[in-house]
């Protein structure tokens, strides 16, 4: 099991991702590309600039993520992630219709993934039915997120799946 802490949706302020020994494996921080943009996002509650950076333990930016900033297409969340210097283009749309909970695919190194939240549930990441991986955010100080790997499989897109849990979800 994996944690780390997070702040509000407009604070930039580094969030360090511990494994269960309390190691340090990377941190999460939200980004602005300009002070215009950090003053925008304070006055639209922290839901309109999404942009996320996660480094690594190594200090190496591994993952970047984009809102479409357009208020009148469905949520959309455009990914970059690097892998052993290989770059991944990931593109995330809402495609919940009604009802409550997160729903949304995606493709990633040419398979296809889903994410789903129920509204009390772990929110899990699956492929072919299987679940990869969970995540859990706490909705009361202090605030925390919690991820477990349940796949041993995909140990090494663990960050990758941390970023688009607390891109697609914690600014939902």
């Amino acid at each position: 099991m994996y944690e780390y802490r997070f702040y509000n949706t407009i604070s930039t302020k580094p969030s360090s991702i511990y494994d269960e020994n309390a190691k340090t494996i990377g941190t999460i921080t939200k980004k602005y590309s300009n002070p215009l943009q950090k003053v925008l996002d304070i006055l639209l509650k922290g839901r309109y600039f999404v942009n996320y950076e996660l480094e690594s333990k190594d200090h190496q930016v591994v993952f970047k993520s984009k809102k479409e900033p357009n208020p009148f297409k469905r949520r959309q969340y455009y990914i970059n992630y690097n892998k052993d210097n290989t770059d991944y283009y990931v593109h995330l749309e809402d495609k919940k219709n009604f009802g409550v909970g997160q729903y949304t695919t995606f493709q990633f190194n040419k398979e296809t993934y889903e994410l789903e939240q129920s509204f009390t549930d772990w929110a899990k990441i699956t492929k072919n039915g299987v679940i990869l991986a969970e995540w859990k955010s706490n909705l009361k100080p202090p605030f925390k997120a919690y991820f477990n790997l349940t796949d041993q499989e995909y140990e090494d897109k663990m960050l990758f799946f941390i970023g688009i849990f607390h891109t697609y979800l914690h600014a939902a």
